[in-house]
């Protein structure tokens, strides 16, 4: 029987199971985000926590669910300066469970966070920065219309060394 899973945006109590999934992406994929699990742990409030608590309509989290474990998530944050960029906003945390990859849910994740992005009055563009040795979550982008506009040597640095980072866009 072929597993339903649900895609919608968290609401406050969805605040565990966000924590979890996010812990989970820290740990299981160092390499791929720019926050460290280890100083993650410690905080009492994460990130995106608060918008969640909110339901800020610039600033949210979009989960997939399978029954009630949210097994991925993609987290928009709109700019704030109104004058000059509020028509952009940037993906960030953007994770699928590694034993859900090659399922097409990440796909559908985004897709449906790029739904919900650009009902937002005023919005016309979605950016994203990617690991440059992240092929699958580059392929991902590019499928789902989001093009190259450049890139940043030596982004992060690990005890592994450095890794770049890719820029991208979505026009609405």
């Amino acid at each position: 029987m072929e597993q339903e899973f649900i895609y919608r945006k968290l609401i406050s109590s969805d605040i565990p199971e966000y924590r979890r999934i996010r812990f989970e992406c820290l740990s299981s994929f160092p390499e791929n985000f720019g926050t460290l699990y280890e100083e993650e742990i410690k905080k009492n409030q994460l990130y995106f926590e608060k918008y969640i608590e909110d339901s800020d309509p610039n600033a949210f989290v979009v989960g997939v669910f399978q029954e009630s474990k949210c097994i991925g998530i993609c987290g928009f944050i709109r700019e704030s300066k109104k004058k000059q960029v509020a028509h952009r906003g940037k993906i960030i945390q953007m994770y699928v469970a590694q034993e859900h990859h090659g399922k097409g849910i990440g796909y559908q994740l985004l897709k449906k966070s790029i739904q919900y992005i650009f009902e937002i009055p005023g919005m016309e563009q979605i950016i994203l920065g990617v690991s440059s040795h992240n092929k699958s979550a580059i392929a991902l982008y590019s499928k789902s219309g989001f093009q190259e506009y450049g890139e940043i040597k030596k982004y992060l640095k690990t005890e592994k060394g450095y890794s770049d980072t890719l820029l991208m866009i979505l026009y609405k």
